[in-house]
This record gives C-alpha cells, structure tokens and sequence, in this order.
C-alpha cells in the first residue's frame, strides 16, 4: 500500500509558495527528535514566465497553483498537519530591540515578564505594519512567527534569561506576519479537503536556519542566497541566530527575458537557451551572444548584493560562508563572490562559496527523491516538521 495504516506512523504535507511555483511534498514519519521522514510524493506546479510580474499577479498565480497542488493530495490520506513556507512576497517581517529597565531588579525574570515584553513588542510590530500599508487594519494582520533571538541581561547576553536578575533586560525579537486575507486565499481549499487538519505558516529563511543549523555552526554564521525566479533572498546566520533577511527584486527570471529578448525568442524558448548555457551544451554561434550578457547580468547582480549588505557590513562582518541555492540559481553563481568582490564587504580574505544541493541531508531522510536546488527549501520543511522544530 502507497500509506501506511500503522498507527505510529503520521502523514504530513509541506509546500514551499516561491515565485517561480509552488512544491508540495507529502511525507510520513514516526514522531521523535531523531525522525527520518519518507517521501511519498512530490508535487510541482510552476507557474508560468510572464513578461512582467505584479505583486496581485503573483498572488493570483500562486493561489491557484496551490488550489491545484491541494487538489492532487488523496483526499484518503490521514494528514496531521500542513505546513506552508512562504518566500518574502508573501510575508513581511521585521527585527526589534527593545530595551528596559527592570522595576524589581533582584528579582528574577519570570516567564510572565517575558511575554508581556513579548506582547508588548507584537502589538508595535503590528500598529507599525498598519502605518506604513494604510489599506491594512491592524486586525487584519496576522502575525504568524514570534522570535526571542537572543535576551542581554545587564549587557551580557544570555541563552535564556527565566530566573536571572539584572538592573536591564535587553532582547531581541524578530516577527514574521502576512495578512488574514492572503492565508484565507492560501488554504480556503486545504481547509475544505482536510477539516480540523492544523496549518501553520513559516518563512522560508527561518526553516533554512533550523535545518542548516543541524549541519553548520551557526555561531561561526554563514551567508545563504535563495535564489527565486522573481527575487533573491540573503539570509545573514551570526552569533546562532538569524540576524537579518534581505530581499534583492532580482531573480532568474529578469535574465531569462534579456535572453528572449536577444534571441528574439519567447521565454520558454529562452529557459532552453539558458539550460543548455548552464550544461555547456550550448552551440558556438548562441553561446558568442549570450556570453556578454551572462557577464553584464553577473555584473548587476553584483552591484544590487553589495548594495543591499554594505549597510550591514559597516557594523558586522559579513560571514565568510556563503551559500547558493534556490530554483534560480544561474550558471555564474560562484564567480559571483571573488575575493575581491568579498573584501568590499568583509576582512576575511578566505571566502567559501558552494552551492547548497539535497545530497547533504540524504542521512536525515529514510528515502527520499529531491534532486535539486529547486528542492531545498522543500526538503528542509519536511525535515523540520517530522522532527517537532515547527
């Protein structure tokens, strides 16, 4: 049988809502620390290259390539749980550090304190969001992700701050949120086929930390750049926590219409030129022509990276670490980061650059079928719901 009825077994579905389609994958596992989840199926719904993409179009595409991914789960299947990664298009988040003083400073900081410094914290984030999309009530917004990234007590930091005392208790949160009518569209119809079944929201940056986290010192940090087809996310990993996501409007997709555009060629003519680029396969005359704007393209790329991290980078280090992945990794990524590029934005001169495939979580999985970088935020979904991270 395709399921198992063993009752110590569970069944879950993870779906990654990227620009380029929307990845399910259904998959079983026994519950514990250690779970090593069996896929069972993977989905794929692209969403078709358009000569220009809205924010509402995207929305569009992307609700009806999940209506459609719904509608291929058997609707026999007992699932236990939904969980769906959304890239930056579809959430907004933000970093807070907040600051006080403590009113009884030799008592110890009590869970209590804590969530109302945490409450407290969530209802700003949220009037923040309301002031800056005036078309948005402050109802309207649903927080989904509230992270206590790190906690100073008199200035020195401490991994968990229950039952210490100090004059000043300093944390630093980050929140995740999108709003009520975009997860309504999202799971109208999940909602409808699996009743009372739990759906949660993560972005996809978070579940890249916790799932790399079991592979990589997140102390020591590292770069990773999620390549999509319409943006590309850089995730900042420092001193164990998430420090801070970055989203650069450029993915594959702005390539791919320069190459239809020199080629005279529609886009899905264009997407073969460009794999056959990657594969070097690519026949003499073609490759002449698209060589100076893969070059140009590299270029730009380039100069957005450094503009969105400069920032950063005059009061951190960026990590030396730097990892590539995602559906729009491009054939020139590594050349992305020479050592004079990095030296721009770090002093470390010895800069590792690799791209990030599903081969390095095969020992996490019973079995599996992920074959890409495509694959990868997928991948780490699963992971990370079998084993109670989510």
């Amino acid at each position: 049988m395709l399921f198992s009825k063993n009752s110590g077994i569970k069944n879950s579905l993870a779906v990654d809502c990227g620009t380029s389609g929307v990845r399910g994958v259904l998959f079983s596992y026994e519950e514990g620390a250690g779970a090593k989840p069996e896929v069972r199926q993977i989905i794929h719904v692209p969403i078709g290259i358009a000569d220009a993409v809205t924010s509402d179009l995207l929305r569009k595409h992307t609700v009806n390539a999940l209506n459609r991914l719904w509608s291929e789960i058997p609707h026999s299947v007992r699932i236990a749980g939904i969980y769906i990664g959304l890239s930056s298009p579809f959430y907004v988040s933000k970093a807070f550090r907040v600051s006080r003083n403590r009113a009884n400073t030799r008592d110890p900081v009590t869970r209590q304190e804590l969530d109302t410094l945490i409450k407290e914290s969530t209802e700003q984030f949220k009037k923040d969001l309301s002031e800056i999309m005036p078309d948005t009530n402050v109802s309207e917004i649903m927080v989904f992700n509230q992270l206590l990234l790190k906690t100073f007590l008199n200035g020195y930091r401490v991994e968990n701050p229950l039952g210490k005392s100090g004059n000043t208790m300093e944390a630093h949160l980050r929140f995740e949120a999108t709003t009520a009518s975009l997860y309504r569209e999202m799971t109208r119809q999940a909602a409808s086929a699996f009743p009372a079944v739990p759906i949660r929201l993560v972005s996809i940056p978070l579940a890249y930390f916790y799932a790399l986290g079991m592979l990589f010192d997140t102390d020591q940090g590292f770069l990773l750049v999620d390549v999509d087809a319409e943006i590309s996310d850089v995730s900042i990993v420092a001193n164990g926590v998430l420090e801070r996501v970055l989203t650069m409007p450029l993915g594959s997709n702005l390539f791919l219409r320069e190459v239809a555009e020199l080629f005279h060629v529609p886009l899905p003519d264009a997407a073969f030129i460009v794999r056959r680029y990657a594969e070097r396969t690519l026949e003499e005359t073609r490759l002449r022509q698209i060589t100076p704007l893969a070059d140009s393209f590299q270029k730009t790329w380039q100069a957005r990276l450094v503009g969105v991290l400069e920032q950063y980078a005059k009061d951190q280090e960026i990590p030396p670490r730097i990892f590539f992945t995602g559906s729009g990794v491009l054939p020139f990524y590594q050349e992305s980061f020479t050592e004079d590029f990095m030296r721009v934005l770090s002093h470390s001169k010895q800069a590792s650059v690799s791209l990030l495939s599903p081969a390095i979580m095969d020992a996490y999985f019973k079995k599996h079928q992920f074959s890409g970088p495509s694959d990868m935020a997928l991948m780490c979904l699963a992971l990370l719901c079998a084993r109670g991270v989510l």
